[in-house]
């Protein structure tokens, strides 16, 4: 069914409210459903999905929480921020250990952090947010003196990370502040959820896949796939509720995106392999960042990653920047590979 009817759990992950909230609005009528003859409240996934897209455009005055790491050297002052951006809720820290469990605790949507020339500790500290999953949703703004191919050698590059100088101006830092950035990254792309997606988020914390390091195995896995397949690149995607991380890849520097960035969405959605032959041509994906800007994808094929109970966490699929098709005996292959990446994640949750 293109219009499935949902229960109050699905409808709270498909919102990100809680199970008693979605409750509380299908009985005020916020959203739009109709009673059984047993006077049971039912309602679809076209009505959840169209209040999700009205509380998004309400949330364009939403509070915007901002934790600052500053020791005032730079003339960073909260007031300044306040007046740059009314509708922000800021906390200061003057330490770096303080700092991290702010973050932690808020996990807010822009992290404003000084950073002095060669402070390593800061430094380390700016890794350990970059390569947290609970903060991969936030905007880091970086006021320092440091060149920023230095920063580059130091973290890493990252689009989510904006580097400022202490002569910024007021136009300067309230563009990199002022707008949320996980609408800023996903735009208004929508993708497609199990009706069976609570219990599927429940399986993959189950699995702790996401919680190991990096697995030679599946390493060898993607590897095999784009030698076989002929295909510059080949990942292992793992889908939780907000992100698509790569958990294996070949050909690709990026370690994961905004879930409404993954072609593997519509993967797991079907038992068979999911092909796009040419990208720029399906109105799915022709907005993609993934497709308009690097690694500009054209080509998709991709096949589900199961538990043992059947759950799809994620996909085996290989991508390349050229349109092209996929022949039946390399489609054998993906399947056969995929199989392997499913025996070899489900080994996870026993081993630990």
């Amino acid at each position: 069914m293109d219009d499935p009817i949902l229960t109050t759990g699905e409808a709270a992950l498909l919102l990100g409210v809680s199970i008693r909230t979605v409750q509380t609005w299908i009985e005020q009528d916020v959203i739009d459903s109709w009673k059984t003859p047993g006077g049971h409240r039912r309602v679809r996934r076209s009505a959840v999905l169209a209040l999700r897209e009205r509380l998004i455009a309400r949330n364009d005055e939403a509070v915007i929480p901002l934790l600052v790491l500053t020791d005032g050297e730079s003339g960073l002052q909260p007031m300044e921020l306040l007046r740059l951006v009314p509708n922000a809720r800021i906390t200061t820290c003057g330490d770096a250990l303080s700092f991290l469990i702010e973050a932690g605790h808020q996990k807010p949507d822009v992290l404003i952090i000084e950073i002095a020339h060669s402070d390593w500790g800061r430094l380390a500290m700016l890794r350990r947010i970059l390569q947290s999953r609970p903060l991969a949703h936030a905007r880091i703004v970086l006021i320092t003196t440091m060149h920023l191919e230095q920063i580059k050698i130091d973290v890493g590059d990252h689009p989510r990370m904006q580097v400022l100088p202490p002569t910024h101006s007021q136009e300067q830092l309230l563009e990199a502040i002022s707008l949320p950035p996980q609408r800023q990254e996903t735009g208004l792309l929508t993708y497609p959820v199990p009706t069976n997606e609570e219990s599927r988020l429940r399986a993959l914390e189950k699995s702790h896949v996401l919680t190991r390091g990096e697995q030679h195995e599946l390493n060898d896995i993607v590897i095999a796939a784009a030698e076989l397949l002929q295909m510059p690149i080949a990942l292992v995607t793992i889908l939780s509720s907000d992100r698509q991380w790569f958990k294996a890849r070949h050909g690709l520097t990026v370690t994961d995106t905004p879930r409404a960035w993954a072609f593997c969405n519509y993967t797991i959605m079907q038992e068979g392999i999911f092909v796009v032959e040419d990208a720029l041509l399906d109105q799915r994906f022709s907005s993609n960042p993934l497709v308009t800007e690097e690694p500009s994808i054209r080509f998709y094929a991709g096949i589900a990653i199961r538990d043992a109970d059947g759950y799809p966490l994620g996909a085996l699929c290989v991508l390349d920047r050229h349109p092209r098709s996929i022949a039946s005996e390399q489609q054998d292959k993906l399947v056969a590979l995929a199989r392997l990446a499913s025996e070899k994640i489900d080994q996870y949750a026993y081993q630990s």
